[in-house]
C-alpha cells in the first residue's frame, strides 16, 4: 500500500463512481488517504484504506 501503490490507491478510491465515496463522506476517505501517505503512518491506516481498495475491487468484480 505504500510508496508505489499510490497512485493506485488515489485513483482507485477516487469519487468516480467508487462506492466507498457514494456511501460515506468522500472528505474522510480522502483525508483517510491522506493520513496514510503522511510520514510516520501506522498500520491502523493502511488497514483501513486496504479495507476500502478491497471493498471497491469486489464491487468492481460483482456488482458492475
Amino acid at each position: 500500500m505504500l510508496g508505489g501503490l499510490q497512485p493506485y490507491v488515489r485513483a482507485t478510491l477516487s469519487p468516480n463512481g467508487s462506492p466507498c465515496t457514494d456511501c460515506s463522506r468522500p472528505e474522510a476517505v480522502y483525508t483517510l488517504v491522506d493520513r496514510l501517505y503522511e510520514p510516520g503512518a501506522d498500520y491502523r491506516h493502511v488497514n483501513k484504506v486496504l479495507a476500502l481498495v478491497v471493498f471497491q475491487e469486489w464491487y468492481e468484480m460483482y456488482m458492475m
